[in-house]
């Protein structure tokens, strides 16, 4: 008896559509979504003394890597003294830094509040893409 596999070329064909543009867009479409939602989560923490620091943070992000296998990406602020701000707890005599609106490591604390919502922007976005709003 001889068997004949029937498709596999097609089915090449499509994974390779899925892990060289499908799941890359996926992940990046997600990655951004995430990425907002940090920065509508920073602004009210950031520390004000202008809004030159809160609004830094537009046109800090990018996406570094986007692969079948996931997504990088940067995000930060362009003000030249986020870090500083971000990191210093206390004075150099060891005294809590208080500040009016906002504190150190906004960032760190938005990122804290946006982290569980990953997932399911990610399930959104691969949703969206594979199964056209049919749930998974």
């Amino acid at each position: 008896m001889k068997l004949k596999l029937v498709g596999v070329n097609k089915m090449q064909s499509n994974l390779r559509a899925v892990t060289n543009t499908i799941a890359p867009k996926s992940y990046k479409i997600a990655l951004i979504k995430v990425m907002l939602m940090v920065d509508a989560a920073a602004r009210p923490i950031t520390p004000v003394k202008s809004t030159n620091l809160r609004d830094s943070v537009a046109g800090s992000q990018r996406i570094t890597e986007s692969s079948a296998f996931g997504a990088k990406g940067h995000m930060g602020f362009s003000a030249n003294y986020a870090e500083p701000v971000h990191e210093r707890i206390t004075t150099k005599k060891g005294v809590l830094i208080k500040h009016p609106i906002g504190g150190a490591k906004f960032l760190s604390k938005a990122i804290e509040q946006v982290s569980h919502k990953v997932p399911g922007e990610l399930k959104s976005s691969l949703q969206s893409t594979f199964f056209k709003g049919k749930a998974l």
